[in-house]
């Protein structure tokens, strides 16, 4: 029976990521409307940051097997979503 123990520093970021989500849990529970503004911003922030990767990745054509013009044309989209925030 051998048992693979987690090394240390996995161990120490477990507990330090589990005391953010408890406290980062009450925060959400005391303030609710917050949250929701807080979270249509980091998604707006998401939308902004893969409008801007499709368009690049279909200018210079870095995906493979896609439409160049279907790539640009989805990060226009995804950057026209984020503006109507």
């Amino acid at each position: 029976m051998s048992e693979s123990k987690s090394p240390g520093w996995m161990r120490g970021a477990q507990i330090g990521l589990g005391a953010i989500a408890i406290i980062l849990s009450i925060y959400i529970i005391a303030f609710p409307a917050i949250t929701v503004v807080t979270i249509i911003y980091i998604l707006a922030i998401i939308l902004f940051v893969v409008g801007i990767f499709e368009i690049i990745t279909g200018i210079f054509g870095l995906g493979a097997n896609r439409s160049r013009w279907g790539s640009v044309g989805l990060g226009v989209l995804a950057l026209i979503i984020d503006g109507i925030r």
